[in-house]
């Protein structure tokens, strides 16, 4: 069901690594397949984003990083 999902499609664990996911983010969000399959970590996710550009640099790469991945773990809606 899952993979047949347009969406981008992911549950993480309460360290935001990947248990399972669509693999969507990889062509959604042009990532390397092993950032957003399995064993995935959405730090790594948020940081290769960063490093290329995805969120401008008005913060440091760890504020940009911890913030989103608080937001996600918050368990509130995120748009």
């Amino acid at each position: 069901v899952l993979n047949s999902m347009e969406q981008m499609v992911v549950l993480l664990d309460h360290e935001a690594r990947v248990i399972i996911g669509n693999g969507r983010g990889a062509e959604l969000l042009n990532l390397p397949p092993a950032l957003v399959d399995a064993g995935g970590s959405l730090r790594e996710s948020m940081r290769h984003m960063y490093r290329r550009g995805d969120f401008g640099f008005e913060q440091t790469e760890e504020e940009v990083v911890e913030g989103r991945v608080a937001a996600v773990l918050s368990g509130r809606p995120l748009t």
